[in-house]
């Protein structure tokens, strides 16, 4: 995932690393304590999800695969 502010000037590139559970599962995410994100750019895997793949136990060492979910954004208020 690529963060960047409303310039246009990336904030942060953040990976999410492969395959860290038994599962075949990761997770990534950011924080902004300051600055404030305009837009974000997510490139995701290498092949398509397919119920084949999984059956056949490539998650940890086939390609990398994506599934996204749960996606929160919080809004900038001015402070009091």
């Amino acid at each position: 995932m690529e963060f960047y502010d409303a310039a246009g000037v990336l904030l942060l590139t953040v990976s999410a690393p492969r395959a860290v559970d038994a599962n075949g599962q990761s997770f990534a995410g950011a924080l902004f304590d300051t600055g404030i994100v305009a837009r974000v750019r997510i490139i995701c895997g290498d092949a398509p999800l397919s119920a084949t793949l999984a059956e056949t136990n490539v998650l940890v060492t086939g390609p990398d695969l994506v599934v996204m979910d749960d996606f929160i954004y919080g809004e900038p208020t001015a402070a009091p």
